[in-house]
This record gives structure tokens, sequence and C-alpha cells, in this order.
């Protein structure tokens, strides 16, 4: 996956989209317009991405390589600034790093929240 732009040269991170290359970078496909946060799983067969360039209560995801995406309300509105997993993608668990606007703080929310992501009811 990569964060870029279909041009002459690389347009700056907030002008990019996300895309999503399966063959070792051979060939491209946009997954979501504009730049996203993502991160890789259960090694590769779990995709996460997140807007990181505006305020979200939701994730996209994949377990079919990017074939077909779902989407999850998190249930904070957030701006992400991180998500991961452990460093060589084989776990199911992500973990999201958002900053919450003070008109979203709610309910016990603050200020940083970090949401527990576990897609490994997903698997069948």
């Amino acid at each position: 996956m990569g964060v870029g732009s279909v041009s002459d040269s690389l347009s700056a991170y907030q002008d990019s989209d996300t895309f999503l290359s399966t063959n070792a970078g051979i060939d491209w496909t946009m997954v979501r317009p504009g730049a996203h946060k993502y991160e890789f799983g259960d090694s590769g067969s779990i995709l996460v991405i997140v807007n990181d360039e505006e305020p979200t209560d939701k994730i996209q995801y994949s377990t079919d390589l990017g074939q077909n995406w779902k989407t999850y309300d998190i249930g904070v509105k957030l701006l992400a600034r991180g998500l991961m997993t452990l460093p060589d993608s084989t776990s199911q668990k992500f973990l999201l790093l958002g900053s919450v606007a003070r008109r979203d703080q709610k309910d016990g929310v603050g200020r940083v929240v970090v949401v527990f992501l576990d897609f490994a009811n997903t698997r069948s």
C-alpha cells in the first residue's frame, strides 16, 4: 500500500490518494480517495486503513487482499495520529491512536484516545 498520486511528479500528502498493489508494485489500484494511514496484519491477509486528513469515527478493512472493503464504526470521532500492529505484521490486533476535538469529547472521552481493534472474529 502507499499514498501517492498519478502524475509526472509526486503531489503533496494532502493532495494524494491511497493505493494498493498486489503484484509487488507493477500495478496499483486506488482503494480510497485521499491520504490514509494503513497497516497490514495476519501476514498481509488483513488490511486496515483510516482517514488521517480529517476527523472520522470509522475505519475500513479488507480480509481479501483489498478486493472488498468493509467499514467499522469505532464509536468515537478522532483525528488519526497512528495505526499500528506488531512489527512483523502477523497479529490480528491493531491499535489506533487519535486526538479528539474538544467539541467531540463526551462520556469520559478525553483529548487523546487509543482504540483497540481485534479482527480475530472476522476470520473463518
